[in-house]
């Protein structure tokens, strides 16, 4: 018997075949890389003034918080701070929110007090998180008395007010700068509250969180919220601060505070500072 004669039209297909996936390769490889990769890689929108340069690590261990604020243990909040902590954005986002806060989306309470009474700061910050379409995967309840140590603690601030008030408590404060301490801080809190003022909150809280932002270090950062955590209710741990440390770090300048109010109807653009 002859030689069997090699099926040359099988070769050249397996040849073909086997070339084409090596340029398809070669072509899909780079635009891959591109895509998990991507050139000169954006973490974010740092806000603007703010000099970003680029640090090692990754920063991607993003937190919202609600703070939910009560004259004493035994009342229900009368204001609602929610707070986003944003490392790749080198930006902490504070938004204040009223008790009468509407819930809108399906299967929502209906106001953010009626969230607090039915689960407490946990159930109030997952109704938000639902209407705002964010996460907030951390609350802390605390009561005027500990808002007012954290104040103290920080080392007050100063304040400029451009007219004189008279506060609920009686305390007459003329204009101009004056050193705002903690008991001080909560009695402007509820003057906002009484005349439905959202603006002072928002500056007092900026002022709060910037001297907090100013700490010289990590360790600093640790001792203060240490002093703090045995007098509120909350599901953030000391081992939770642990794990944030080189984000926390980064985040220690007073520039990176972004107050971003809620004027009743901007729930969406409010989102895309928490996302």
């Amino acid at each position: 018997m002859g030689k069997k004669k090699p099926n040359l039209s099988l070769r050249y297909f397996l040849l073909a075949f086997g070339l084409s996936f090596l340029i398809l390769s070669l072509i899909a490889l780079p635009i891959l890389l591109w895509t998990v990769h991507p050139r000169g890689e954006q973490v974010g929108t740092p806000q603007s003034g703010i000099a970003v340069e680029s640090v090692p690590g990754s920063y991607t261990d993003r937190e919202n918080i609600l703070v939910c604020l009560r004259k004493n243990k035994s009342d229900s909040p009368y204001q609602y701070l929610l707070l986003g902590f944003l490392p790749d954005r080198l930006q902490l986002s504070l938004t204040v929110f009223t008790p009468n806060t509407p819930l809108s989306v399906e299967h929502s309470a209906g106001t953010l007090e009626q969230a607090y009474q039915y689960g407490g700061c946990g159930e109030a910050s997952r109704q938000l998180a639902k209407e705002m379409r964010i996460s907030i995967g951390k609350y802390i309840d605390l009561t005027d008395l500990t808002l007012s140590n954290a104040v103290d603690l920080a080392g007050g601030f100063s304040y400029d007010f451009s007219s004189p008030l008279t506060l609920p408590n009686g305390i007459s404060i003329s204009s101009g700068s004056q050193y705002i301490g903690g008991e001080l801080f909560v009695s402007l809190l509820h003057y906002a509250e009484q005349t439905e003022d959202s603006r002072i909150p928002l500056k007092l809280y900026s002022k709060l969180m910037g001297n907090i932002l100013a700490f010289s270090d990590y360790s600093q950062i640790q001792s203060y919220y240490q002093q703090l955590i045995n007098s509120m209710e909350t599901d953030i741990s000391l081992h939770d601060l642990a794990e944030h440390e080189e984000a926390i770090t980064l985040m220690l300048n007073r520039d990176y505070v972004h107050p971003a109010p809620y004027t009743g109807n901007n729930f969406a653009q409010l989102a895309e500072e928490y996302r």
